[in-house]
């Protein structure tokens, strides 16, 4: 991937967090003053990401790594690509 948000990171790794009730929780994570994101494009909304947002990362898949897959298709614990967004983008709450 060479979008705009994956263009330092090429492969982000999330492993899936399972709330109380059963639901994929969402981790909200904070973006630094010296982060790579700072100005790279959300593709949620288009909009950079800025210093004092938030942002999560949205688990894609096991990607192309044959390993991962195979972890994948057998219902194991696998690394999957991720893609970064801001929170409020994933969460529904857009200010």
């Amino acid at each position: 991937m060479t979008n705009g948000i994956l263009t330092n990171m090429t492969k982000l790794y999330l492993q899936d967090q399972i709330d109380i009730q059963g639901r994929e929780a969402i981790r909200k994570y904070g973006i630094q003053d010296r982060a790579p994101l700072i100005g790279q494009i959300c593709q949620a909304c288009d909009k950079p990401f800025e210093v004092g947002q938030d942002y999560a990362m949205v688990a894609l898949g096991p990607g192309a790594d044959v390993e991962e897959r195979a972890k994948c298709r057998s219902g194991r614990v696998y690394n999957a690509v991720a893609v970064v967004l801001h929170y409020e983008c994933v969460a529904g709450a857009y200010p």
